[in-house]
């Protein structure tokens, strides 16, 4: 039988689960004691958690949308920003006196050309980044990603209440996960981040990945030209480099050049000593 769940990060009684957990943590973890704390983090890069688990699906809880539509995507992260607005009242409620706030993402962009493409990334930045910076910091959602997705029904809108909130309790540290950056141009008709056009795309490397699959004999054959099969040319390359390896010696009992360069610096640090 199919298991019942709450919805996850979709559901809005998430909110209040979330906020009594934060209390907890707070209850056992918190304060200026020896193995306490008062610097909490109520979230790490939460816009990956919100999209690429309830739009993309390739994080869990794996949730794939219609490729028009990121409603499912765009409601979590509305969650989010309600659960972290809940243990930022517990955090309060708890006495500590720190910084709490958010570890969120992104890349630095860069226009390919400053003329044509700056509005490109900055579009970029604002779904990357503000998508829950700006909620957290101003209280809404970036300009640009309301004048795409509004109109669409897919941006749900940020209650009153909670957005004076955030403008009230914004984090008094900005934390951020850095990882790399991007060069982004301007394609006419496109949209930015999650936006529709990269859905599209995914579900039409599905639908091929579905057509390569095949049935039945059909698999047999792909196999076979992959080089899966006995008579695949692949595979029989695959299986002469085999023998050639095997001949030679493996390359897992011969040490990586990683491995080399660890001893060398091993050798001329004994030698110092």
């Amino acid at each position: 039988p199919k298991k019942k769940t709450s919805g996850g990060w979709t559901s809005p009684k998430i909110v209040d689960d979330f906020g009594n957990y934060a209390a907890a943590v707070f209850k056992e973890l918190g304060g200026t004691g020896k193995g306490k704390a008062t610097d909490f983090l109520t979230m790490n890069e939460p816009k990956n958690a919100a999209f690429l688990g309830y739009a993309i699906g390739v994080h869990a809880p794996f949730l794939k949308v219609p490729p028009t539509n990121a409603t499912l995507g765009w409601t979590a992260l509305l969650h989010m920003l309600e659960a972290h607005a809940a243990a930022v009242k517990a955090y309060k409620k708890a006495g500590l006196k720190g910084r709490i706030g958010v570890a969120l993402d992104s890349e630095w962009t860069l226009p390919v050309d400053p003329e044509k493409d700056t509005a490109a990334a900055q579009r970029y930045i604002d779904y990357r980044l503000g998508s829950f910076a700006d909620p957290l910091y101003f209280g809404q959602w970036p300009a640009s990603v309301r004048e795409r997705l509004e109109p669409t029904g897919e941006l749900p809108p940020i209650p009153r209440a909670l957005s004076e909130f955030l403008v009230e309790n914004r984090p008094k540290t900005f934390f951020l996960n850095y990882y790399t950056a991007k060069y982004i141009w301007e394609k006419p008709g496109k949209r930015c981040g999650y936006g529709k056009r990269g859905r599209e795309r995914e579900g039409e490397r599905e639908k091929a990945r579905a057509r390569g699959r095949g049935g039945g004999r059909e698999r047999e054959r792909g196999r076979e030209r992959r080089g899966g099969g006995k008579g695949g040319r692949v595979g029989e390359r695959a299986r002469r480099e085999k023998k050639r390896r095997k001949q030679k010696g493996s390359l897992s009992t011969r040490p990586s050049r990683t491995k080399k360069i660890f001893q060398k610096n091993e050798k001329n640090l004994k030698k110092r000593r």
